[in-house]
């Protein structure tokens, strides 16, 4: 396998503020959810006893340009995550446990300390785990955010 050349430390750029803002909200998922198995773009498939985890994905973006000379960007961020309880009944509950703990986290400061213009949630999907699938009571879920942030056209380290 041919090496592969790497930047020197000071040649490497600062995070863009799309970068930024994902870290931001990573952070905020790990901190406000200690009890959680936060994930970042993980290609890992996590197994019942992992659970509750919470992988938190790139989904792209949509630019937007006026002439301001900014770009608004609308990034897509995925959070699919796991969550397992001791009967059926108590799948439900645990679910909504959990959502209400991660939109209350991201919510709390839409504007991530001054990197974003505001969040908003998309969708909820979920599908419950069957019998034939896992041994415990298991509920998988995605649920779609929408970051607003802008940077100044052509320079995706500033705004």
């Amino acid at each position: 396998m041919p090496h592969r050349a790497r930047l020197p430390m000071a040649d490497i750029p600062p995070p863009s503020i799309r970068e930024q803002v994902i870290v931001s909200i990573f952070d905020i998922l790990r901190t406000a959810l200690p009890d959680v198995r936060v994930m970042r773009e993980s290609r890992a498939d996590p197994a019942v006893e992992d659970a509750p985890w919470l992988t938190l994905l790139d989904s792209g973006h949509q630019a937007g340009y006026d002439q301001s000379g900014l770009v608004t960007y609308t990034l897509s961020l995925g959070l699919d995550g796991g969550v397992a309880a001791t009967s059926d009944g108590q799948l439900g509950p645990a679910l909504n446990a959990l959502y209400a703990r991660i939109i209350s986290a991201v919510m709390a400061d839409p504007g991530l300390g001054g990197l974003a213009t505001g969040i908003e949630e998309s969708s909820l999907s979920t599908r419950q785990v069957t019998a034939g699938e896992s041994t415990e009571p298991l509920i998988v879920f995605s649920l779609d955010l929408a970051v607003t942030f802008l940077t100044a056209d052509g320079n995706p380290w500033a705004a």
